[in-house]
């Protein structure tokens, strides 16, 4: 995937929702993750690094470092993927730990 597909992907999810391809989406997904192990990750240990150490890279940058959105998106997660309970653990030892 090159550059111009890329941005032809971004400017569909101008489009509504309805209309929108999950396929495209993932493919974007996919595509910043490759591109988060070639920028954030040495050659040597490229090929070890998971989709989801590429991914925890790219949450972090995007919000710049601030550990309440990162847990805030992390619970997100949870939650859409029904792990309630761990979920409700999260929440408990964010409330005790006032965060």
């Amino acid at each position: 995937m090159d550059y111009r597909e890329v941005k032809q992907i971004i400017n569909e999810a101008e489009r509504p929702l309805y209309e929108r391809d999950n396929m495209n989406r993932d493919m974007v997904v996919k595509f910043l993750i490759e591109d988060a192990k070639k920028e954030h990750f040495t050659e040597e240990y490229r090929d070890s690094i998971t989709d989801a150490n590429a991914l925890g890279v790219l949450i972090s940058k995007y919000f710049k470092w601030d550990g309440i959105q990162i847990l805030d998106c992390l619970q997100e997660a949870l939650q859409d993927a029904n792990f309630h309970t761990i979920n409700k653990e999260i929440s408990s030892l964010r409330d005790r730990e006032g965060v």
